[in-house]
This record gives structure tokens, C-alpha cells and sequence, in this order.
């Protein structure tokens, strides 16, 4: 499964931080961004009415910032001024923005949020986003270095010939295993010689872990980083992640891509088992094309937060619809006001998300 750092807003309630007490006046101070920090950019192709820009903390969380926020945070170097900083913001931003207001945004928003720090200005605790139904106890297993390196290796399989030929031989392989041979004698063989099911078992592990892969190489195919390959527990039962939260920085097609990735191996999988049964005529292995097909259909389930899921998160552009769906019913069924989540939204976009939610 995927598994991207979610997405604050900046203003999402903060701790609280400590209080500091300035030894000069806020204009002449000089803020520096959090070390490790990366200011990502725009959220291309977005659902928000107001495009939102993305920064990632050191702890990799991803968050959202305003366009005016993202020019703050993009003008602070460790050398301007507030005042300095103030003076750049409003020529690139062709607004009226004064130090006073730079201010409040560095002392009140960035501090908060981890991104820039203020000398003699403790550092917050930084808060996680923890969104629904995510996976817990998660492990790394496999080191981001070695998921790049593996990713460049399966990179050409998203050459788009390369998936042509993929997809019509998964056409040409069904119509074959369902319609011509059948996959009976391969439980028979199992009910027969039950060790079997051993190594069925062993190659749909191998399957979820090549899964993940997918992910990973897909997103290095459209120009991000992909992080670890871990494990954990999503809701009761344990199941492999890749980190792709570095495809936040792709446009929708990137991201598609990305979400679509480990399907796309399931693919590839079931390629590879076929090219193993017309080697050994092992007829268990064709149980495995079988299952692969149920496990591409449970992962395009919309409502977990699984493959399906991503894909109608980064259709919409909307990073996290779980958030959506307190407020959503809430002006739906209580006839409450539309709550700020909803209203941000564009229109195509909110009937979508509603739809998803009902």
C-alpha cells in the first residue's frame, strides 16, 4: 500500500509554543528555516480553489501553505530581516505586505508549523497528522537508497511501449487462463499435495512486496524520490508500504502514475508466473494469476486507504478525504454551513468528493 505523509493545513491548530521574550524589535530580527526542511512548490493540478503550496519538514511531514505563506518561507535565507523579508514579499506578490505582518506570519504560522525558527525562540513540538484508518507500527525493511537504486532497475517497464505490451499480454493470458485452460487442476494439486500451498503462500508475499516496488519505480519514473519499503498493521493484518510522499511534488499524472504503479506489477507478477508455468507446467502457479486478480480488485477499494483511494485522492487533487467526511455530512444531513474544507474546494470537485463520501 501506499504510503504518503499526509498533508496539514497551515492553519490547522498547533501546539502551543513558548512564549519568547525579543532583546530587538520583530522587524530587525532575522528568521531561518528549520534545517532539513524542503520547500516543495505549488500542489499542482489541486481541488482547492486557491492553489496551495507544499513544504516538507524534517520529520517529513508534508503541509500545506497559502501562496503568501510558501513567499515568506521562500524569502527567509538566515541573512534577510522581517522588514528585508517584508520589502521582497510585496514586490513579488504585487500586495502590500509590512514587516508587522511578516511577523505575525513567522511567529504565529511557520514557527508553529516547524518550518522556519526565530533565535531565542524554543522550538515547538511538532504535531503529526494522524489520518484515519492509516497504518500503524510501521518499520522500515528496506533502506531509501536500495528502493532507488531497485527502482531505476524496473524504471523501463513504464516506458510506454513497454506497458502496451504488458497490458496486452495480461489480455492475451486471461483470455487463455479463464476461458481456454481453467485453474481446477491447480486446486486439485493443492487439495492433493497440501505443501503446496506453502509456496503459493511464498510468492503472494513475494507479490506484495514486488507490489511495493511498483510504487517506488513509478514514482523515480516521473521524477521524485521514493523513501523506504516497510511493513506494518493496516487496521488487524499486517501489510508491506512504500514512502512516496516525494510524489507530492509530481502533477496529476505523475501522481496517478505513482498510485497505480503497484497494480501495474501485480500485472507484471502474474507475466512472470505465466512465463514459470509454460517452463514447469507447475499447475498451482496459475492460482496465482487468480490471485493476483482478487488482490488488484481489493486494492482498488475507494474506501480504504488503499491503491483505489489514492487514485480518487489525486483525481480530485484533494490530499486527504477522510478529513472531508465529518464536514461533508454535517452540511449535508445537519444542514450545518459549509465548513471551510468543503467550501475551499472547487465545485466539480466538492460534488465528487460528496459522491465519494455518500
Amino acid at each position: 500500500m501506499i504510503d504518503p505523509s499526509g498533508a496539514l493545513r497551515d492553519d490547522d491548530e498547533q501546539p502551543r509554543r513558548g512564549e519568547r521574550q525579543p532583546n530587538r524589535p520583530l522587524a530587525d530580527e532575522v528568521p531561518k528555516i528549520v534545517d532539513g526542511v524542503e520547500l516543495i512548490g505549488e500542489y499542482r493540478d489541486s481541488g482547492f480553489k486557491e492553489t496551495p503550496y507544499l513544504a516538507r519538514r524534517s520529520d517529513g511531514q508534508v503541509i500545506q501553505l497559502s501562496k503568501l505563506l510558501y513567499s515568506v518561507a521562500e524569502n527567509i535565507d538566515g541573512r534577510r530581516s522581517v522588514s528585508q523579508i517584508a520589502r521582497d514579499v510585496t514586490q513579488k506578490q504585487d500586495r502590500n505586505v509590512s514587516p508587522d505582518n511578516v511577523a505575525f506570519l513567522v511567529t504565529s504560522k511557520l514557527v508553529p508549523l516547524g518550518v522556519a525558527v526565530l533565535d531565542g525562540s524554543p522550538r515547538p513540538r511538532l504535531k503529526r497528522f494522524d489520518p484515519m484508518l492509516a497504518l500503524k507500527f510501521k518499520t522500515a525493511v528496506v533502506p531509501a537508497p536500495a528502493v532507488q537504486v531497485v527502482a531505476g532497475i524496473f524504471r523501463p517497464l513504464f516506458w510506454p511501449p513497454v506497458v502496451i505490451a504488458v497490458l496486452a499480454a495480461l489480455v492475451g493470458l486471461d483470455i487463455w487462463v479463464f476461458f481456454t485452460h481453467g485453474i481446477a487442476q491447480g486446486f486439485r494439486e493443492l487439495l492433493l499435495h497440501p505443501t503446496t500451498m506453502l509456496i503459493v503462500m511464498a510468492l503472494i508475499i513475494v507479490s506484495a512486496g514486488f507490489h511495493e516496488c511498483g510504487h517506488a519505480t513509478a514514482c523515480r519514473y516521473g521524477g521524485a524520490k521514493p523513501g523506504v519499503i516497510g511493513a506494518g498493521i493496516y487496521i488487524v493484518w499486517p501489510a508491506f508500504y512504500s514512502d512516496v510522499t516525494d510524489a507530492y511534488r509530481l502533477g496529476k499524472g505523475g501522481r496517478l502514475r505513482t498510485d497505480l504503479g503497484g497494480v501495474y506489477f501485480n500485472v507484471v507478477f502474474m507475466l512472470v508466473v505465466a512465463g514459470g508455468y509454460f517452463l514447469t507446467h507447475f499447475e498451482p502457479l496459475l492460482i496465482l494469476v487468480f490471485a493476483q486478480h482478487l488482490e488488484i480488485a481489493h486494492q482498488f477499494l475507494p474506501f480504504l486507504r488503499l491503491d483505489g483511494y489514492y487514485v480518487v485522492a489525486d483525481l480530485t487533487g484533494v490530499p486527504d478525504l477522510f478529513g472531508r467526511i465529518k464536514p461533508i455530512l454535517a452540511h449535508l444531513v445537519l444542514r450545518r454551513p459549509a465548513d471551510r474544507r468543503v467550501a475551499e474546494l472547487k465545485p466539480w470537485v466538492r460534488r465528487v468528493v460528496t459522491g465519494w463520501v455518500m
